[in-house]
């Protein structure tokens, strides 16, 4: 690798920008890096960003390559002789770490004083590497957010976590996306609700891709009625209907603290549109509503738009409807919505009127 690395508070090397997606950052290149940090006696690396490269990628030729390069790294969060340990942010998302590399990373992270944000999101982790985490996350005391998000992590592993998070004190957000559940039962789901029910730590939760049906958001909903602290709830693409959309709702209305709810490519239809219509017309907390992609017809898309118009106290600043079915009734709605005074809000639809008929758009990202 090319240039100096005193004077730099972060190794920024990701390999999905133009800059270096034809020289990603091997196994061999992490050993020469972390060797030029250790030698030059670096006191200032705050920040690893090493994230869509070939970390961890077995090589035919030398089978040991990716555990030497894993073990160069994970010297880099002690501290030893010349080398203070200052990281905080590491960030490995995309690379081929499996679940021997990250036995290794945890083992070094255990008793680490100064990272808190570590993401290993989209490695091949395994149920083995996600029980090291969960292992790790039951010492560590520093780690304020953890994203193992698409790491083909199982049903015991999951089960493994909710466990260590019920010790844990110090996390505040943690990514659980898209375990391989091969069960129906969602028995790792109660394990998670069961958690959260007493953490006191955790603001945000990510649970996308879990196969969660109606009864199992309602174990959530109801699980989390005693928790005080989470304040971001991100639940996409499951299977949530409307008897689980009327649970949440009924969470939501209970004095819960969630003030971001993602429920995006569900199946909440006019049901669950009707559920939350009673939220967005009397609360003061909720700020984001993500309801894309979930069958809500014209005449429950409306019920969203008139229950926000309706209320004087919404706090509401984003929703995201686009997806959904509108049809003659909502977009008015929305048009109404869209052109409120004294509504500060951010859609992701852009409403437009042709020969007198108002029609819906999806709106261009930043088109504000």
């Amino acid at each position: 690798m090319d240039g100096s690395i005193e004077g730099y508070t972060g190794l920024i090397l990701p390999g999905n920008t133009v800059q270096h997606f034809n020289k990603k950052v091997t196994n061999s290149d992490i050993i020469s890096l972390t060797s030029a940090v250790l030698d030059q006696q670096v006191l200032d690396l705050y920040v690893i960003d090493f994230q869509q490269n070939l970390i961890g990628e077995i090589d035919e030729k030398d089978s040991e390559v990716h555990l030497t390069a894993t073990r160069a790294l994970a010297k880099l969060f002690h501290t030893i002789e010349g080398y203070t340990c200052a990281l905080t942010q590491v960030n490995l998302c995309g690379n081929n770490l499996n679940g021997e590399c990250v036995s290794i990373l945890c083992s070094a992270l255990i008793n680490n004083k100064t990272i808190k944000v570590l993401n290993l999101r989209r490695n091949p982790l395994e149920d083995d590497g996600a029980m090291y985490v969960a292992e790790m996350l039951e010492s560590n005391t520093c780690l304020e957010q953890v994203d193992i998000g698409d790491t083909e992590f199982g049903h015991g592993s999951l089960i493994a976590m909710a466990t260590a998070l019920t010790k844990n004190r110090t996390l505040k957000s943690i990514n659980l996306d898209n375990p391989v559940v091969k069960t129906l039962e969602e028995e790792a789901l109660q394990h998670i609700a069961k958690m959260l029910q007493n953490n006191k730590s955790l603001q945000h939760i990510s649970l996308c891709k879990h196969n969660m049906t109606d009864v199992g958001a309602q174990v959530l909903a109801e699980r989390l009625l005693e928790n005080r602290t989470l304040t971001s709830l991100h639940l996409r693409a499951n299977k949530i209907g409307g008897f689980g959309s009327e649970a949440i709702a009924a969470l939501l209305l209970s004095g819960s603290n969630i003030i971001e709810l993602d429920l995006s490519a569900n199946r909440m239809c006019n049901e669950g549109a009707e559920a939350f219509e009673t939220v967005l017309s009397t609360s003061d907390r909720l700020k984001t509503l993500c309801v894309g992609h979930n069958s809500i017809q014209d005449e429950g898309l409306a019920r969203l738009a008139y229950g926000i118009l309706h209320n004087k106290r919404s706090a509401l600043t984003k929703l995201l409807v686009w997806g959904n079915d509108f049809g003659e009734i909502a977009p008015t709605a929305f048009d109404a919505l869209a052109n409120a005074k004294h509504k500060i809000l951010h859609l992701d639809i852009k409403p437009y009127t042709v020969d007198e008929k108002i029609m819906i758009a999806k709106k261009i990202v930043d088109e504000d």
